[in-house]
């Protein structure tokens, strides 16, 4: 299954549905796991869920978008289900999922030094439902 093929309304529900069971749990830097997960970590447990894990063994924001990049539209693309790339062009720092055009799920407030749930509850740091436009360095989103 390559990204050019459009994912249909039932696997962009679970992509979403599956985003969702995430909101409340810890950020973790490097995390892929209930104990704590990073924005990665969310955006590749969830692709997962709908068989579309992304190529490469890079699995950072920015390795999830080199690997996904030919398929990636401009910011001014977001609908419900895509995964959205904040940075810059050359370095692609976040990753979220788009819950609508206007909303994500993102796995934010931490950074490389949260690494405990202590951690994160210190720096207000775990998976939660924002606006898109809370961010303003939006570089790209995929429409799976």
């Amino acid at each position: 299954m390559t990204y050019k093929t459009i994912a249909n309304h039932a696997e962009i529900d679970l992509f979403i549905k599956c985003a969702f069971q995430w909101v409340g749990t810890p950020y973790r830097w490097g995390g892929d796991d209930p104990s704590g997960i990073d924005c990665s970590g969310l955006v590749q447990e969830c692709l997962e869920s709908i068989g579309r894990n992304p190529p490469g063994g890079d699995k950072t924001a920015d390795g999830i978008y080199r690997a996904m990049a030919e398929y990636a539209r401009p910011t001014d693309f977001t609908r419900k289900g895509c995964v959205l790339f904040f940075g810059t062009e050359d370095k692609i720092t976040h990753t979220a999922i788009s819950i609508s055009k206007n909303f994500m799920v993102e796995a934010g407030g931490g950074g490389s030094k949260t690494v405990s749930e202590e951690a994160a509850w210190a720096h207000n740091a775990w998976v939660r439902v924002r606006p898109v436009n809370s961010r303003s360095d939006l570089v790209a989103s995929l429409a799976l």
